[in-house]
């Protein structure tokens, strides 16, 4: 392998590289500015669909900074559309799996390790559970502890509030199959848990990326959910599920499907419509859009 020797590059010199490979800049100090506030190579991911050789870095004929900001301001609002539709589905979720297994089992099920496939993982999970506890500044945590000494560990509906969607997901997937762990899973309107399984790991990927500021709208998702064929409640045509389930396309029909379950009345949709019509010039086809996809059961009103 080859060592890396390359300098860093200032501001000026990174406006005058991009304008010797092609890209129209009409105004430096614009330019300067967005190079200051959010990076080159943060940028970077917003102009290489813009390059005709991807190679050399070189864009195509007529491509502007513009259109890179453009594209970078598109993809700020989706993030902020879709993390407001995130937090719902993860408190829907949280909700469920709360009231279902504390029903079923008890309300320390989450300690149990009897109910659970692997005995590493699960304890990682109760170490980074156990660790928030600790650090946690809620009030409901405090209350608790202040009133009871016995359990150490506060029930599930308490505990598992001040847990991350990543943790939720994992106890969820490490559950041993029970009747419970499938009757969460068609309470979401999924076949069974390994649909939901597959589905919230995704989700919690989704939404790491929306809360890192990472570029979604033209990404190849390398960890889809899994796909699904058909389904009573308004999805999309299997030929599009199979065809765009790595791409932005399938990501926002997922989340949109879950929001229908537990948030309905939502304006994900609207708010969706509102964001392509303001900004008409993103090309629909490299977030993996089919041409008709306004048709499909899901999308229609």
């Amino acid at each position: 392998m080859n060592q890396f020797n390359k300098p860093p590059l200032t501001t000026q010199q990174h406006i005058e590289l991009l304008k010797q490979r092609g890209l129209i800049i009409s105004d430096e100090a614009v330019a300067s500015h967005f190079l200051e506030n959010i990076s080159y190579y943060r940028l970077g991911g917003y102009w290489f669909t813009l390059q005709k050789d991807a190679v050399n870095h070189v864009f195509v004929t007529g491509s502007t900074f513009e259109q890179v900001i453009t594209r970078y301001n598109f993809d700020r609002e989706l993030r902020l559309l879709l993390f407001d539709a995130i937090e719902r589905i993860e408190v829907g979720f949280r909700t469920r799996l709360v009231y279902f297994l504390s029903h079923y089992y008890n309300p320390w099920w989450f300690e149990d390790e009897s109910l659970f496939k692997d005995y590493n993982q699960h304890k990682a999970i109760l170490d980074d559970i156990y660790r928030d506890l600790r650090r946690t500044d809620e009030d409901f945590i405090k209350e608790h502890k202040r009133k009871y000494d016995t359990p150490i560990t506060p029930p599930a509906w308490k505990t598992l509030e001040i847990c991350s969607l990543g943790a939720l997901s994992k106890l969820y997937s490490l559950l041993k199959p029970s009747e419970v762990k499938q009757d969460i899973a068609k309470s979401m309107q999924l076949p069974n848990n390994v649909y939901l399984e597959a589905w919230m790991s995704s989700l919690v990927v989704l939404r790491n990326l929306c809360a890192h500021h990472s570029r979604i709208f033209n990404r190849t998702f390398s960890f889809p959910p899994k796909t699904l064929s058909s389904s009573p409640n308004p999805w999309i045509k299997p030929s599009a599920t199979h065809r765009h389930s790595q791409t932005f396309y399938y990501q926002i029909c997922f989340v949109l499907f879950l929001l229908n379950v537990i948030s309905p009345g939502h304006s994900l949709k609207a708010k969706w419509y509102a964001l392509l019509v303001k900004y008409k010039e993103i090309p629909e086809n490299e977030m993996g859009m089919p041409v008709n996809w306004k048709d499909e059961s899901l999308w229609m009103d």
